[in-house]
Parts: structure tokens; C-alpha cells; sequence
């Protein structure tokens, strides 16, 4: 059976990445905790690394987020003051 190929999607949002990353995190220590409850070590670790890369590309995520959003203040600002120094 052939494989249909997905609809072009439009360009996703760091909050949404942000959503999805935060359930990857989740998911990866939920698999780690499973598999320690079943003293299957190699999975445990195999889960623990990626629990360790999620995290670190999750913070990543929060960083452009807090980025982006000082940038938007920055710009709302120098909107502000532009527009008060015409008036002025």
C-alpha cells in the first residue's frame, strides 16, 4: 500500500513547539520511570538520554521564546517613543 504524502502545513509557533516539546519531555521520563520499574536498564538509559535531549532542546525553546518576546517590547517601545517624539 503506497504512502500518501502529507498536506503542506503552514509554519508552526514557538508555543506551539514549545506544547509539543514539553509532551516529548514528559513522554521520555514517563518511558524512563517504566522501564526502571521493570529493571530494564538499557531502556531506562535509552529513555534517559532522550529525556536529557528533549530537555536540553526545550530549553533551547524557552530561550527564543523570552528572546522573541523582549524583542516584540523592544520594538513596542521604540513605536512608543518614535510616535512621542513627533508629537513633541
Amino acid at each position: 500500500m503506497p504512502i500518501k504524502p502529507r498536506k503542506a502545513r503552514k509554519p508552526g509557533t514557538i508555543k506551539g513547539l514549545k506544547v509539543k516539546m514539553w509532551r516529548a519531555v514528559v513522554a521520555a521520563e514517563e518511558a524512563m520511570y517504566a522501564a526502571l520499574e521493570k529493571d530494564d536498564f538499557d531502556r531506562a538509559i535509552r529513555a534517559n538520554t532522550a529525556l536529557t535531549q528533549a530537555g536540553a532542546q526545550y530549553y533551547k525553546i524557552l530561550e527564543a521564546s523570552d528572546v522573541e518576546r523582549r524583542l516584540q517590547l523592544l520594538e513596542r517601545l521604540r513605536t512608543a517613543t518614535t510616535a512621542m517624539a513627533k508629537v513633541g
